[in-house]
């Protein structure tokens, strides 16, 4: 049987790259209108576009071209594909993320133009989440077709086919397709070669249809005259070809047809679509910490809006506006300074409005609650101050939460210990820990108090506290039945799980036996190394073996302080300082009562020039287990690879889980779990440096940095601590009703 060549004519189109999305998207426009004229005259071509971005922008500032390509799809020659919003990095977003992109594209394509996609299209993305297949199933997508990584047969065990089954741990099942022979755009060209070479490849597969992907690409442009005018000459030299004018829906449908008639066997596979380019999970610290913490503030204020009952989501252009910043090259940060720079105050003012809207709904909250406060022991003595406190979580919270507040209008001249008085959730006196206020105004005045305050809440439930000075006010003692946290020594905590020590020569953490001795080392390092680092920020742009696992160290981190800076009974924090090369640290090492992790807050200021920073911890592992998007990987020593909330060691000498709020590259490297904090490459940096003088130009991430991270012996534990690290309880001050 002779095969049979699908050409699948399209454009694919960066919105932000090499240049900001002011260009990137005026260029959509030019694109499309660019194709539609090119349809009129020539009746053979069809044309595939995805990302309802482009179609709205389009409807938006040309009206007249949008009709015309709902006419041209309603003719059947433009095929909608992809049935998301954008082309998204599919391992770097959140599953809600990743959910809302397929979610807004399909709700778009079925209101403008009544069709639910079935054919995912995803040319440029740098790999693919494990857990895609159950998102792509449950949006009402078939099929799948993508571009990297090309090559099958890697480190995860990519099928070597390029038409499997891919599942998802959920039970999803979708046709994907990788493109094979060429990548999906061509040259002017090109196309004669392009064509003889997959025409090859079916003949040698013994495949009786092939996809032919083709169009100028990489920035809009799309099938050319000079492509037609090819393919036409082309086809009259190869009696032996069918070649047909065709789209992703009719090329999945002629190759679902030949597997249900049992003439194509496809193998199925489970697991994750990975690697490709994999400095892409660190580079840009800047924006992928800002964009974390704005996601996380949109899902808490999604549910907070909700729980409230003041709305039933947040503003749909909110959502695309956080969306927008999943693009492929702009949370992987492989875009220019200017581009990310751009982006970046856009997701922190993205996280600005969801903090509003949170708290919006806190006040309706408390509104409901109708918080009270004691009168006054006399009439002129300042009034306690009551607080709204809102677990976003799914499931009970059982903790600790700060609260600060002014006792007085003015401050407490003559007094120098206040007797304060915290009344709890249920309206009573609760036990707390006083804390240091957040300011460092005229330090020896008593005027704001701040207070560290256990707190029990149902799922997404809401409390009130409330604090007051009250002279003559005894506190209740520390509950017997939990061993507090305490200094121990002048650079050592403890609670009843863990020991955290500062020694010059690294930092000592050993668990704790019932009988509250410390006998066994759980972990001993220096938590930081910087090793070197000369890739761009794709790292390896061509798949080189250097980049795959970097682990040439340029400097071990050394202690250069260590102070108590809490000594409990709730909660006890070591204060550790450390430097490495030009660049320093400050982690505030937290041990809570009853608490079985150790909570780290972490500053770095970052000063280093074609290097990164792993953070590494000795535990013998043999293989790490990864949340990512939509379920979990499994991976041995395989080098540098993307990771979401949390993981788990595997097989090691001491059992360890660890958690971040901002992370997302990881590694296993001789047994140690390894976390990429920050890299120093260039802006859309493609080669390698290999001489001092390299790249002209800004490095990416130079500067401070903050995030929290959570460490633990119990792995079974770590995907509650990582919930709780990234939604923690809100408390919000508000006022007696």
């Amino acid at each position: 049987m002779n095969p049979t060549l699908h050409l699948i004519p399209n454009a694919h189109l960066d919105p932000v790259w090499l240049w900001d999305c002011t260009e990137g998207l005026a260029e959509a426009i030019a694109t499309v209108r660019s194709v539609v004229r090119l349809m009129r005259t020539r009746p053979e071509l069809t044309f595939i576009r995805g990302e309802s971005l482009i179609y709205d922008e389009v409807r938006r500032r040309d009206p007249e071209t949008f009709a015309a390509v709902k006419t041209l799809v309603k003719e059947g020659r433009w095929d909608i594909v992809g049935g998301n919003y954008l082309q998204s990095d599919m391992n770097l977003p959140s599953a809600d993320s990743l959910r809302r992109i397929f979610s807004e594209g399909q709700g778009y394509f079925k209101t403008h133009f009544g069709k639910t996609v079935r054919a995912g299209w995803s040319a440029d993305c740098f790999g693919h989440s494990a857990g895609l297949p159950d998102i792509l199933a449950s949006a009402g997508l078939r099929y799948y077709a993508f571009g990297r990584p090309q090559e099958g047969g890697g480190a995860c065990g990519i099928p070597q086919e390029n038409l499997f089954w891919w599942r998802g741990p959920q039970g999803g099942r979708i046709l994907a397709h990788r493109t094979n022979a060429h990548w999906y755009g061509c040259e002017r060209g090109e196309m004669p070669k392009r064509l003889d070479d997959v025409l090859t490849w079916a003949q040698t597969t013994g495949q009786t249809h092939a996809a032919v992907f083709f169009g100028l690409g990489n920035h809009g442009g799309g099938p050319s005259e000079r492509h037609l005018d090819d393919i036409a000459t082309w086809v009259q030299k190869h009696p032996e070809a069918k070649v047909v004018y065709s789209g992703l829906h009719r090329f999945f449908a002629a190759m679902e047809k030949e597997i249900r008639a049992g003439r194509l066997s496809v193998p199925e596979f489970q697991g994750e679509l990975n690697f490709a380019l994999r400095g892409v999970h660190s580079a840009g610290a800047k924006f992928k910490f800002a964009y974390r913490r704005a996601e996380a503030a949109m899902i808490r204020a999604e549910h907070a809006v909700k729980d409230a009952g003041t709305a039933r989501s947040l503003p749909g252009n909110l959502w695309r506006k956080l969306l927008f910043n999943t693009f492929h090259d702009i949370l992987p940060a492989t875009c220019t300074e200017s581009a990310l720079d751009q982006q970046t105050d856009e997701v922190r003012g993205i996280c600005h409005t969801a903090l509003e809207l949170e708290r919006e709904a806190l006040i309706a909250m408390a509104t409901q609650l109708r918080p009270t406060v004691p009168l006054p022991p006399t009439p002129d003595h300042p009034q306690a101050v009551p607080f709204v406190v809102w677990n976003p979580l799914d499931r009970p919270w059982n903790g600790l939460v700060e609260i600060e507040a002014g006792l007085d209008y003015r401050p407490l001249f003559g007094v120098s210990k206040p007797e304060i008085r915290v009344l709890g959730t249920e309206g009573k006196p609760v036990s707390f820990q006083s804390l240091p206020v957040g300011h460092n105004f005229m330090p020896d005045l008593v005027w704001r108090w701040r207070a560290l305050v256990p707190v029990k809440l149902a799922a997404r439930q809401s409390g009130t506290l409330s604090i007051g000075w009250v002279p003559g006010h005894r506190p209740p003692a520390f509950p017997k039945s939990l061993r507090p946290a305490e200094a121990s020594g002048p650079a050592r905590i403890r609670n009843g799980w863990f020991s955290v020590e500062a020694k010059e020569t690294g930092i000592v953490c050993k668990t704790i036996d019932k009988k509250g001795t410390a006998p066994a080392t759980w972990l001993k390092s220096l938590p930081f190394l910087t090793v070197e680092d000369p890739w761009g920020p794709w790292g390896g742009h061509y798949g080189e073996a250097e980049a795959i696992s970097l682990n040439t160290v340029r400097h071990e981190w050394s202690v250069t302080g260590a102070k108590v800076v809490e000594s409990g009974p709730w909660r006890a924090a070591l204060q550790v300082q450390l430097a490495g090369g030009q660049s320093n640290a400050e982690l505030n090492f937290q041990l809570e009562a009853g608490c079985r992790a150790v909570t780290v807050s972490a500053r770095i200021f970052w000063n280093e020039e074609n290097a990164r920073l792993k953070m590494t911890f000795p535990t013998g592992a043999k293989k790490i287990v990864l949340q990512v998007p939509g379920g979990t990987v499994t991976r041995g020593e395989c080098g540098e690879g993307p990771g979401g909330r949390w993981l788990r060691a595997l097989g090691g000498k001491v059992p360890f889980a660890l958690s971040t709020d901002a992370l997302y590259d990881f590694s296993l490297h001789r047994g140690a779990v390894q976390a990429t904090i920050v890299r120093s490459s260039h802006y859309t940096q493609s080669e390698p440096i290999t001489h001092p003088a390299g790249v002209s130009g800004p490095v990416i991430d130079r500067g401070e940095y903050r995030f929290r991270f959570v460490i633990t012996d119990a792995p079974d534990t770590i995907e509650a601590l990582a919930e709780a690290l990234e939604f923690p309880p809100v408390v919000q001050m508000t006022w007696a009703r």
